[in-house]
């Protein structure tokens, strides 16, 4: 017969594990049920709720360039900003993979990266947005080669979510998602995925660039990891869509501190074909305009504006066939 402390035990064990099975649940459903901000896009994304005629991919150079209700208006076709902060190609690779394997609609996919875009990063910013999706296999494969330990334990250890629960912004992705749950959604901010900066050029900038010393970009490119873009856009068009690469505005002194530059649109410029388009930004005089940016690399609300007008124009002459020579590679 059992004695008493055994069973004590196994009463014990057993509560334990039906508390953290609520717990992790309730974490669980509350990331991925959000719908608001960039935690909100990636889960109606994963959701395979997504589907425009264009869909914008990249790090905050495309999350605060891209606005897609501008781009939208201006060329007729359906447009969604999928930027995140903090999210190269190396980050973000698993969603487009996602992205294409349902898409039905889509015709254009952006890919917009900078000249870090390609470096071996080890670790992955605000990792809070990609935890609730490691189950995804696209996902986990593009995750587990930046932090495979935290991936790997993520996704095979029970409860190992709970370790999360610590994050503030994880926190704050859980609480959106069980607002929207019981009827009350928090506010979103963004529109259709794009996030204006209202935030002007100081002079504290001038300064930092005055300190900078000049430093080389073309190095930077991890070939691996560059190959694996090359397969992406590969994917990409065999599933019926076309790429268009942009490499993004880039303020003129911001520039003169990027040695290497040239070599590196070379390199991207090589991967064009009838069906990946190459647009290059940073000649354009866009640059020289300092009132339109807030930092090296960032345009300000204002600069959103001004450029998602010119992208329209750009994508427009691509989707018609009509060109005037105006594209930014073609032009600049």
């Amino acid at each position: 017969m059992l004695n008493a402390p055994f069973i004590k035990s196994v009463a014990f064990i057993f509560i334990l594990v039906v508390v953290l099975s609520i717990i992790s649940f309730i974490l669980n459903f509350g990331a991925r049920y959000s719908n608001e901000g960039q935690s909100g896009k990636i889960n109606q994304l994963m959701r395979h709720e997504l589907d425009p005629a264009i869909m914008v991919f990249g790090s905050s150079v495309a999350y605060n360039h891209f606005n897609a209700e501008l781009i939208e208006q201006q060329t007729g076709l359906s447009c969604l900003n999928m930027g995140l902060d903090g999210g190269p190609f190396t980050h973000t690779n698993g969603f487009m993979r996602d992205f294409i394997s349902y898409s039905k609609d889509c015709q254009y996919i952006v890919i917009t990266e900078s000249y870090f875009s390609f470096a071996n990063y080890q670790e992955l910013y605000e990792p809070y947005k990609y935890y609730p999706h490691v189950s995804n296999e696209h996902v986990y494969n593009c995750l587990i080669k930046i932090e495979p330990d935290v991936i790997w334990k993520t996704r095979y250890i029970p409860f190992y979510n709970l370790i999360h629960f610590q994050s503030k912004g994880y926190l704050k992705e859980v609480t959106r998602g069980w607002m929207r749950a019981i009827g009350k959604p928090m506010s979103e901010k963004d529109i259709k995925g794009f996030h204006p900066k209202h935030l002007k050029w100081t002079d504290e900038q001038d300064n930092l660039n005055k300190a900078t010393a000049p430093f080389r970009v073309d190095n930077i490119v991890n070939e691996e990891i560059f190959r694996d873009f090359l397969h992406m856009i590969n994917e990409i068009n065999q599933s019926g869509k076309k790429v268009i690469f942009v490499l993004p505005p880039i303020q003129k002194d911001g520039q003169e501190k990027l040695l290497g530059l040239d070599g590196l649109r070379k390199k991207y410029l090589s991967i064009t074909s009838e069906n990946v388009t190459f647009l290059d930004y940073t000649k354009h005089q866009i640059c020289n305009n300092k009132s339109l940016f807030y930092n090296n690399t960032h345009l300000n609300a204002t600069g959103a504006d001004v450029f998602s007008t010119m992208f329209a124009k750009d994508i427009q002459e691509l989707h018609t066939g009509k060109s005037t020579n105006s594209l930014a590679n073609i032009a600049f």
